[in-house]
């Protein structure tokens, strides 16, 4: 009975609505992309610390940066999850966070699921906090589409889980407008990267690269 419990927990919701395995996975890389290994190396020098936030109006390639970071230059596991309006629910957001970490090995064997949409138990985030604290190696979790969490009860929680898990969580922040978190203590600290629209803009050598795989001939 409690092997049910545990299989169902780590697949469902608590609003019943099953785990979608495609908001877990990687987005696949388009045939043909811009190399541009400059933002690569920014975001492997991020992940030695605790936040990475690469922030950017739509259509600026966050999700393509880190699509192709996450599959040929990370340092280890990368547990990503793209997320939605309804995800803007502590009880779901907590659900999906706890799959895709476990999609890549962490063990939650100790830390359970949450039981409600609307709220989450805090000492939840105690033992998540302390179940990634004891881990021997860093995992990166990657939130794509970060912009529609703005709940208190979300951004408050993982504040908390930021500040606790110590430097075995690693978190990439893909958004189109900052988030509610104290950003200024982060950067106090210095442990927050940030990368905005300026260097997500392509330079004139790969803006060249772009038009000549398109056979666009232009003059200088």
């Amino acid at each position: 009975m409690s092997g049910e419990r545990e299989t169902r927990s780590c697949t469902i919701t608590p609003n019943g609505d099953p785990i979608l395995a495609t908001k877990l996975e990687v987005p696949e890389l388009r045939p043909w992309v811009v190399e541009r290994q400059r933002i690569l190396d920014r975001i492997s020098l991020g992940v030695r610390e605790q936040l990475t936030l690469v922030s950017a109006p739509a259509g600026c390639g966050k999700t393509t940066l880190a699509s192709s970071w996450a599959t040929t230059a990370a340092p280890g596991p990368v547990a990503w999850l793209t997320l939605d309006e309804d995800d803007n629910q502590p009880g779901v957001f907590w659900s999906y966070v706890l799959a895709a970490l476990g999609r890549v090995g962490v063990s939650l064997s100790a830390v359970g699921m949450p039981a409600a949409d609307e709220t989450v138990d805090h000492s939840l985030l105690i033992r998540l906090s302390s179940a990634l604290s004891e881990r021997s190696e860093p995992v990166v979790l990657v939130l794509d589409n970060a912009q529609v969490l703005s709940r208190g009860g979300v951004l408050d929680g993982f504040d908390f889980l930021l500040r606790h898990a110590g430097a075995c969580l690693r978190v990439v922040i893909l958004t189109r407008v900052d988030p509610a978190l104290p950003l200024h203590r982060y950067r106090l600290a210095g442990s927050i990267t940030e990368i905005r629209l300026d260097e997500l803009a392509f330079t004139p050598a790969e803006a060249h690269a772009v038009l000549t795989a398109y056979d666009a001939d232009l003059p200088e």
